[in-house]
C-alpha cells in the first residue's frame, strides 16, 4: 500500500471547506482553520488524554459537537470495574469553547463555571492537567496531572476523507507521555507515576452522522529502558490515501500499512487478535476490562466498548529490529456513533 506523507506546511482545507490535501504526518503540518467550514453545525472539536497505570485508568475531556460542549472527568479501577464520573454541559456552543487549532504549541484549554474548572496548560513538552469539580454526588473532585513527553517526539497525524466532499478528520495522537500526580475524590487519594503512561487523542473535523471504529493504543518501557508505543485505527473513511497505524520507539515513529482484527463481537472477552497486511504488527490482546459506555439524548446516540487487556506478539521497526511485546496493558475500542 502506497501511503501519502505531508511534510511541508499546508492548508488542511480549501476556501470551499473542502479537504485540500489527505495523508499522513509526523507533526502537525495541517493548517487547520475551522472559519472555511461552510456547515458550522457539523463541526467536531476535542481534546482527549488518557493516563492507565497497571490499576486504574483516568480520562479527562473538553470537546463539542457544535451543537451541545462536554467537559468530563472519569476513573475507574481496571480490576474492580468501581467508576467515578463528573461533567458538565452547554447547549449552543458552536465556537464557544475556543478550540486550538495546533495541538502541538503552547496554549491553554479551560472550561469554567461555578462548580467546575478544568484546564489543559501546554508549555513545550509538558501537559498538565487541572481540575476542581464538585456536583450532587462528589463534594470534592480534584486532578493534578502532569505529562512529559519525549524530547523532539513524534506524533500519528492524519488527514482523512469521507465518502462526502465536505466531511474531513484531522486527528492528532500522541503515547508515550510520562505521567504523574493525584486523583481526589471525597478524601481519597489515587497517585499516579512510574507505571502511567499518558495518551492524546486530539479531533478536528466534520463528520457524517453515523460512524464506527476501531482504536487501539498503548506504551510500555522495555527491558533496554527505551519506550514502545503503538496506535492503530480503522473501520471509518477512506484509508486509501494512509492508515493512521505507527509503532513509536523513543519518540521516533515507525509506519505501519493495513491492519486488521480477528475477534468474536458475541464473546467480547475473548482474545483479539491483530495482523498488519506488511507483517509487522502481530499482536493478541487477552482482555481484563470492558470500559462499556453508552448514551443517548435526543439525536445524539454513542456506544462503545472500550477493551482493555495484556497484548503479546511481536512488532517490526522500519529498521527491521524485530521486538518482543509481553503483557502489555493497553486497549482496542469499538465505537458506534450517531451524533
Amino acid at each position: 500500500m502506497k501511503q501519502t506523507e505531508v511534510t511541508k506546511k499546508t492548508e488542511l482545507l480549501a476556501k470551499n471547506g473542502r479537504l485540500a490535501v489527505a495523508g499522513y504526518a509526523r507533526h502537525l503540518v495541517f493548517n487547520y482553520d475551522c472559519r472555511r467550514i461552510p456547515r458550522k453545525l457539523r463541526i467536531k472539536e476535542w481534546d482527549f488524554y488518557q493516563i492507565l497505570s497497571n490499576e486504574y485508568c483516568l480520562q479527562m475531556n473538553i470537546g463539542h459537537l457544535s451543537y451541545v460542549g462536554s467537559v468530563s472527568a472519569t476513573l475507574f479501577n481496571l480490576k474492580t470495574g468501581k467508576r467515578y464520573s463528573i461533567g458538565a454541559m452547554k447547549p449552543l456552543v458552536f465556537n464557544g469553547f475556543h478550540m486550538e487549532p495546533n495541538g502541538e504549541v503552547d496554549h491553554l484549554l479551560r472550561f469554567h463555571n461555578k462548580n467546575f474548572d478544568m484546564s489543559f496548560d501546554v508549555k513545550g513538552r509538558r501537559r498538565i492537567l487541572h481540575l476542581v469539580a464538585s456536583n450532587s454526588t462528589y463534594k470534592e473532585f480534584k486532578i493534578d496531572m502532569i505529562l512529559t513527553g519525549i524530547q523532539n517526539s513524534e506524533a500519528m497525524v492524519i488527514a482523512t476523507p469521507f465518502s462526502l466532499p465536505q466531511d474531513f478528520y484531522l486527528n492528532y495522537k500522541q503515547n508515550g507521555f510520562a505521567a504523574r500526580g493525584s486523583v481526589v475524590i471525597d478524601g481519597q487519594i489515587f497517585h499516579f507515576g512510574g507505571d502511567s503512561y499518558g495518551l492524546l487523542d486530539w479531533g478536528r473535523g466534520v463528520w457524517p452522522s453515523k460512524t464506527q471504529w476501531y482504536w487501539g493504543n498503548g506504551a510500555t518501557t522495555l527491558p533496554d529502558g527505551r519506550v514502545l508505543g503503538f496506535n492503530f485505527g480503522f473501520g471509518f473513511g477512506d484509508l486509501s490515501h494512509a492508515t493512521e497505524n505507527m509503532l513509536f520507539v523513543d519518540g521516533k515513529a515507525h509506519k505501519l500499512e493495513t491492519v486488521t482484527l480477528a475477534n468474536d463481537e458475541t464473546q467480547i472477552m475473548k482474545d483479539w487478535i491483530f495482523s498488519s497486511s506488511d507483517g509487522r504488527f502481530e499482536l493478541t490482546m487477552t482482555p481484563v476490562y470492558d470500559n462499556y459506555t453508552k448514551t443517548s439524548m435526543g439525536p445524539i446516540f454513542m456506544e462503545c466498548h472500550q477493551v482493555f487487556g495484556k497484548f503479546n506478539g511481536q512488532v517490526i521497526l522500519d529498521t527491521g529490529e524485530k521486538i518482543k511485546v509481553n503483557n502489555l496493558l493497553a486497549f482496542c475500542e469499538h465505537a458506534n456513533n450517531h451524533w
